[in-house]
């Protein structure tokens, strides 16, 4: 293909996965109504669909045929698909596109930059390398149920920093570069710490990475390097250095770095304070003034400089002074980290009253900030800091609930996955009930029920449970809406794998809080199949799960739904069924994968005019009640913010 056709279809293909992450995204913008909204919903994912078809042509036509190929690409493709890495990796949108192609160009690129000898592009990609290895570590170690994934890229990261740093090391192999390239180089010394920053704790790796950050502020005293990179940014480099260094101790100090590291961090935290304190203009260039004074105070707490109450109250103090309105990573930092050191820091505390109310009021305004932030470019940003701020969540009975906080994470982040999970519960709890009048007895053992006539009593309690297990079973999916929103091309093996593992995920995060223990089995169950030969997680559930009778209805709800769904998703066949469809196959499962007597319920009358409802006028309310509940979280932000409503 002519180079210049070639650029074109690049570029056509970064504009138009742009264009999809735009309207998979929550507009809320403008004032459409209920009815609108929901007709724009499903046109949106009609026009995902057309784009997304032109993307896989792209890339069958442009990018297939030289990842697949044994042969070297020449010059001219290489040089292009160098490029085309740089967009991606920093479009016009300002974040990061396709971080799973985009590792497998890279990665190509590498070894074909490495094998015709040519330094200088081979540098420039190893550090564009490290950029996308750290992007994939960040997308992979929310998923805290499979630390092998993260393991790939963080791996493959490392190799690529140490192959850079050898040209920075080895000076006579430094002076083979030119000037960019130098730069390039410099700037992965600092950087590569960042992919141990994953959300394991991994004690035996700190010495590395705190000791990977001291060599790299070593090197801006050494003469050589300032004589060889004249023009490079060296305050820039000294300011990130020690943030980086002041920010080891990120989420609660969860990767446990000793008290006399926290110790000689916060030296080096002095040292960034000075400098502010020297010329405050230069260094809030890079680094927020608010990140500034939640790296002192964190570093100072954990050195045992200030005591917890001194802590918490400055962050009490910085959080009321933080702004809300901004959506670059420091932003997203103040408004997700800093609530979540918060509420690590307070856990385990008995808190007064007042402090009670103060942490409702911050909940809220987090699911605020999550709704107006969602289509102002900080998608991979919230995708991080919410997940920080979920697993630091500090839930009170009766006042801050969990619950409420995940679903409304979901409709904020991506409606359709919200209604799929109101359709499902809908759907499960009409099947349910059909199945509690006609065969109580199935039911025993559920909620302790001992017999038949004690299900019977249970009744609206089992109802209750099978709705809300409806709502939470996909909860798991808040950790991989960045991968859900891959509607421009087939999902790779590892995205597959990825999305396999949201019952456990969704498990483990359902069972950390009081609010949704009850759910975490149908969570990890739903998958699984009936007669347990087949589906996902591998020893999920079992025929004796107490609350197996409520999976098995819940595995039938989820597959009506998410067959006959007009709006598609990434990872199946975007043309829904009908209902009649959709029962016939789920006839022919019945016994294997799906239980007999829950797929028998579609045959009766009473049961079938329910599901024909549900599945035309009712899935048309549960799109008009999406946009009520978008509009009533905005507008209670919108109150906050003009000081009308409040605790």
């Amino acid at each position: 293909m002519e180079t210049t056709a070639y650029r074109k279809k690049l570029e056509e293909y970064i504009s138009l996965i742009e264009k999809i992450r735009r309207l998979a995204s929550v507009r809320m913008d403008e004032e459409p109504g209920a009815e609108v909204y929901s007709a724009r919903l499903k046109k949106d994912y009609e026009e995902i669909a057309v784009l997304g078809s032109r993307c896989r042509e792209i890339l069958a036509d442009a990018l297939e045929p030289v990842l697949l190929s044994d042969g070297a690409p020449d010059a001219q493709i290489r040089e292009l698909l160098q490029e085309f890495c740089g967009q991606l990796l920093d479009p016009p949108s300002g974040q990061e596109l396709d971080i799973v192609l985009l590792y497998e160009i890279s990665d190509r690129l590498v070894r074909e930059f490495r094998q015709a000898g040519d330094h200088d592009r081979l540098v420039q990609q190893l550090n564009m390398h490290l950029s996308v290895c750290y992007a994939n570590v960040n997308r992979t170690s929310r998923l805290t149920v499979d630390r092998g994934l993260s393991a790939r890229y963080r791996d493959a990261g490392l190799a690529a920093a140490e192959e850079l740093t050898g040209y920075v090391k080895d000076k006579s192999r430094f002076l083979l570069l030119g000037e960019e390239a130098r730069k390039y180089a410099m700037n992965g010394t600092r950087f590569y710490s960042a992919l141990w920053d994953t959300w394991f704790s991994a004690p035996d790796t700190n010495e590395r990475r705190f000791q990977a950050l001291k060599d790299a502020l070593a090197l801006m005293e050494d003469p050589f390097y300032r004589e060889e990179v004249r023009d490079y940014n060296w305050e820039r480099y000294r300011i990130r250095c020690l943030e980086h260094m002041g920010q080891l101790t990120e989420r609660g100090n969860r990767w446990g770095f000793t008290k006399e590291q926290c110790a000689e961090i916060c030296g080096y935290q002095d040292r960034l304070w000075e400098l502010w304190q020297r010329d405050p203009g230069t260094v809030e260039k890079h680094v927020s003034r608010g990140h500034l004074f939640l790296l002192r105070d964190r570093n100072a707490y954990f050195a045992g400089r200030i005591s917890k109450k001194t802590y918490a109250d400055r962050l009490f103090a910085l959080y009321d002074n933080h702004v809300n309105d901004a959506y670059d990573m420091y932003a997203v930092q103040m408004n997700l980290l800093l609530p979540a050191e918060l509420f690590s820091c307070l856990k385990g505390e008995r808190l007064a009253a007042r402090t009670e109310a103060d942490i409702r009021g911050i909940c809220e305004s987090v699911t605020d900030y999550i709704l107006r932030s969602v289509n102002n470019d900080a998608f991979n940003y919230l995708q991080e800091y919410l997940m920080s701020f979920l697993e630091e969540f500090l839930e009170i009975p009766g006042l801050v609930s969990y619950r409420e906080c995940v679903l409304q994470s979901i409709s904020a982040l991506h409606p359709p996955t919200m209604l799929h999970l109101v359709q499902t519960a809908k759907i499960a709890r009409c099947l349910c009930g059909h199945l509690l009048r006609t065969a109580p007895e199935r039911f025993i053992g559920v909620s302790g029920c001992r017999d038949a006539d004690e299900v019977t009593r249970q009744a609206d309690r089992i109802l209750a449970d099978i709705y809300y297990g409806g709502l939470l079973h996909d909860v798991g999916k808040l950790c991989m809406i960045d991968t859900i929103f891959v509607y421009g091309r087939a999902l790779f093996d590892s995205e597959r794998e990825i999305i396999r593992l949201h019952p456990l995920m969704g498990a483990a995060m359902l069972e950390a809080h009081s609010s949704t223990r009850r759910y975490a089995a149908m969570a990890r169950g739903h998958h699984l199949w009936y007669d347990g030969s087949g589906g996902y997680p591998a020893g999920g559930s079992t025929r004796e799960e107490p609350d197996r009778p409520l999976i098995d209805i819940l595995s039938v709800a989820d597959a009506l739904d998410a067959g006959t769904d007009p709006v598609g998703r990434s990872y199946r066949d975007p043309e829904e069924m009908t209902l009649d469809q959709m029962i016939t196959e789920l006839n022919g499962r019945a016994g294997t994968q799906y239980a007999p007597d829950v797929v028998a319920l579609l045959a009766v009358p009473a049961v079938r005019r329910d599901l024909d409802w549900l599945m035309g006028e009712g899935r048309e309310s549960n799109y008009r009640d999406a946009w009520i509940r978008l509009r009533e979280m905005l507008d209670k932000g919108k109150d906050k913010e003009d000081g009308s409503g409040g605790i």
